[in-house]
């Protein structure tokens, strides 16, 4: 019988609960000696491992067989490793629940070698056996991925050895299978070949390595019919985070036919070359999906792209950079509506988007459409032109525009003076014929009709003048330092032939300022002249100062008519006048006048305003004085 000594039992029950593994150890008569909790466990036992001692392995098995796969083979294995006695290991065994066991048998003999038990051990390889199917199927993805590549590909280690190649590199299985771990050296002595090719690779894969860059080049060989194959190879290595390289790859692609096909066409007529090479249009062919067959180096010059790196490439990609809308442009270009005339598209060349117009037909050989030809002319000049004119158009418009508000501006001001003049001289033509006493009054009054009316009229020129002045840069502020609160109450009283209110807060005794103070003093007696007429009901105005170490702010508020949202954004625009002024005379320039001089002091001025509630303008000033 197996028993363990008792002083070791303790150290040995350690030694195995440590392990990842299921362990039973039974006797020659199969009774468990020893068991440990992993595999109760992984059994399903309701059971603390040392309740299961003394008793008979196959109450285990027979009871549980019911968690395996195949039930029965799980007891008939058991029952002949028992009868063999002999060690066997890693058997993959399927639970019900999907875990994967490796089970291995080592049967115990005494030092007479005879058998006096035997050891189970169950390992649970369930996520090693499911991430390596994972690496598998990754491995056959990109491998898949690889070999469905027009190109060859092949990856070499550190020794220059191959540990891939796809099928296009080398199309014969066997072959292929047979290089994985040599070298391009032991695939000539194989094939009785020149190694010239190889040593060429491996110049190239040493400066790779060495260089930790790709090295591109050129190998011209033979194919099977005795033709010559011109092969563009690049090694590249791949390099890890401490910049090193293990792994190096190398693909080919065949370019014979690029390569023949540029030949045959520097075998063009040289008259006819001469001809084309030097036309400014682009002369283009493409086959009926769009790729460039021919196209002159006018491209060249109108892109910036070269000619060698566009052939092949599909007309409409240079057109748009998404897929659909390259397919859509393609069938709008040839369609055959498009063949009548030109159309013009944006075209992306390598530094910006241009205009061009493009000209194509369709190309016939034997009845059979095979492509198209054309033309592609710059017209960024003209698109450039025709913007000019249109905004040209716009600014005669414009101007026409002013032209007319000030036609109407004006004949609408002059018409009121000039009617008063008229009346007034009418009359004191009428009192000329009369009582001489009274005369000497009547005409005072009426002169003075007459002069207020000629200084209403003389006003509007100024402006106008003042306009055309400041916008043709004839005026420069003359900047001084002055007090604003005095130049505030030479405002006030020009104003005290009227009925109203002023409130003028500051928050210094002396408001110094430095700016042009006859422009402050036109800029304030606008905005003060503003506020009391278009003020109707309540009379009053809010002047408000004040100042710190950065600027200076000056608030003028009314609480007349307001100004309409749809007239905010042309307030300050010349000959505009809100909608709501109705009879209120105005020249709707006195603003433009206003924003005119404090941009010229570097101020700004904003404004809110609500319709029947009143106006506030805000002026804002760099202070330019030290504090």
């Amino acid at each position: 019988m197996f028993i363990l000594p008792n002083n070791d039992l303790k150290r040995f029950k350690t030694a195995i609960g440590s392990l990842d593994s299921s362990i039973l150890i039974e006797d020659e008569n199969h009774i468990i000696r020893f068991i440990n909790q992993s595999l109760c466990d992984l059994f399903q036992i309701p059971l603390r491992s040392e309740q299961l001692i003394g008793l008979n392995s196959s109450m285990i098995t027979d009871v549980n067989k019911y968690l395996f796969v195949d039930e029965e083979d799980f007891i008939t294995s058991i029952i002949e490793k028992n009868a063999n006695k002999e060690k066997n290991g890693n058997e993959k065994i399927l639970m019900k629940n999907g875990t994967i066991l490796i089970r291995d048998y080592t049967p115990i003999f005494d030092d007479k070698e005879d058998y006096i038990g035997n050891v189970w051990n169950f390992k649970n390889i369930t996520n090693e056996y499911e991430n390596d199917i994972e690496l598998k199927n990754q491995k056959k993805f990109y491998e898949d991925i690889l070999n469905a590549l027009p190109v060859d590909v092949a990856v070499f280690n550190n020794d220059y050895k191959y540990i891939f190649l796809n099928n296009t590199s080398v199309k014969n299985a066997e072959i292929r299978a047979w290089l994985i771990g040599k070298d391009d050296f032991d695939y000539a002595d194989f094939k009785g070949l020149s190694n010239d090719f190889a040593v060429q690779r491996k110049t190239a894969y040493d400066k790779a390595k060495q260089e930790l860059k790709s090295v591109d080049f050129e190998e011209i060989s033979e194919n099977e019919q005795g033709e010559q194959v011109i092969i563009l190879r690049r090694i590249k290595p791949v390099i890890n985070e401490d910049n090193t390289s293990e792994l190096v790859v190398g693909c080919g692609i065949d370019i014979t036919n690029q390569i023949e096909s540029e030949r045959k066409l520097q075998h063009i007529d040289s008259k006819y070359e001469y001809l084309i090479n030097r036309l400014n249009e682009v002369i283009f062919t493409i086959d009926k999906e769009g790729a460039i067959e021919f196209i002159n180096p006018a491209w060249t010059k109108l892109t910036g792209y070269e000619v060698y790196t566009t052939k092949g490439r599909k007309l409409q990609e240079y057109f748009s950079n998404d897929t659909y809308l390259q397919q859509a442009f393609f069938e709008k270009l040839t369609s055959i509506e498009h063949m009548i005339g030109t159309r013009e598209y944006q075209l992306f060349a390598k530094d910006e988007l241009i205009w061009v117009s493009i000209d194509i037909e369709q190309h016939f050989e034997n009845n059979k459409l095979i492509g198209y030809h054309g033309t592609i002319t710059d017209i960024s000049h003209q698109k450039l032109a025709e913007d000019h004119l249109i905004s040209n158009l716009q600014r005669e418009k414009d101007l026409n525009d002013l032209k007319s508000k000030f036609v109407a501006m004006v004949s609408h001001e002059f018409r009121t003076p000039l009617a008063a003049i008229s009346s007034s001289v009418e009359i004191m033509e009428m009192i000329g014929n009369t009582d001489a006493s009274v005369v000497g009054e009547k005409q005072k009054e009426h002169l003075s009709k007459i002069g207020m009316q000629i200084s209403r009229m003389t006003e509007l020129m100024n402006e106008v003048l003042l306009i055309s002045k400041i916008e043709s840069g004839g005026i420069t502020p003359e900047f001084e330092k002055f007090d604003l609160l005095e130049l505030v109450e030479e405002v006030k009283s020009e104003f005290d032939y009227v009925d109203f209110k002023f409130n003028v807060t500051s928050n210094k005794e002396q408001f110094q300022i430095l700016a042009d103070r006859k422009m402050m003093h036109h800029v304030m007696l606008n905005l003060t002249s503003n506020a009391i007429k278009y003020s109707q009901e309540k009379r009053e105005i809010d002047i408000n100062l004040f100042q710190n170490c950065n600027h200076a702010e000056i608030t003028v508020k009314d609480y007349g008519i307001g100004i309409p949202d749809e007239d905010k954004q042309n307030l300050f625009k010349s000959f505009y006048r809100a909608s709501n002024i109705r009879n209120i005379p105005g020249t709707g320039l006195g603003l433009i006048i206003v924003k005119h001089y404090l941009d010229l002091q570097n101020a700004k001025i904003s404004f809110q305003s609500e319709e029947n509630k009143g106006s506030t303008f805000k002026i804002d000033i760099p202070n330019m004085l030290i504090c």
